[in-house]
């Protein structure tokens, strides 16, 4: 669920801002891939308790082997057996925690989103729509760094793509536009 908020935060912040894609092995200016999927400040906490979570729960119930011994120092295998042992504390901590981690990933889901563009996450049909690039952006355009917009208007139905071409004061003809602006309201795009 985190790395689904934070896929559409980073893609949305490529509306207003041109950044550097990322990727798995970069050229060039292209950034990296996040190390554990997630940046840092997200990660390492989320690591951490997880870890956490794990050893509590290794504490609440673990196997135990009971050997007896009889009087004369021999092992007395009728009486011996295994078992599942548990502790209530450990148990208790365990469900607190568990609770904490649901609260914290609860309020990181109440942070307002911006709004500047469509929902996307990790919906690789609306990232793909989004891809579509223009044709002078196709031969060298992810090396560059890339905003998200409108980059073209065409019988009054715009579309919405990601390019290079840097965010200026847009100039508006039937069959197209130079640089990148945001969609308005109301208006139909592609």
């Amino acid at each position: 669920m985190l790395s689904a908020f934070l896929v559409q935060r980073e893609f949305s912040s490529m509306c207003s801002v041109r950044k550097p894609l990322r990727v798995s092995e970069p050229i060039g200016i292209q950034r990296s891939s996040y190390f554990i999927s997630l940046p840092l400040r997200y990660g390492i906490p989320l690591y951490v308790s997880s870890g956490v979570m794990h050893w509590l729960l290794s504490q609440s119930l673990f196997l135990a082997r009971i050997t007896a011994i009889t009087p004369q120092g021999t092992v007395d295998m009728a009486h011996s057996y295994s078992t599942c042992g548990y502790s209530p504390v450990a148990i208790f901590v365990a469900i607190l925690a568990g609770i904490g981690l649901a609260v914290v990933i609860v309020c990181l889901g109440f942070r307002t989103y911006d709004g500047t563009m469509r929902m996307v996450s990790t919906n690789s049909r609306a990232i793909s729509a989004a891809c579509h690039v223009l044709p002078e952006d196709r031969d060298s355009g992810f090396l560059l760094p890339v905003q998200w917009g409108v980059v073209a208007v065409s019988h009054g139905v715009g579309k919405c793509a990601f390019t290079t071409a840097p965010q200026q004061a847009m100039v508006e003809a039937e069959e197209g536009v130079r640089g990148v602006r945001m969609p308005e309201e109301g208006k139909m795009y592609r």
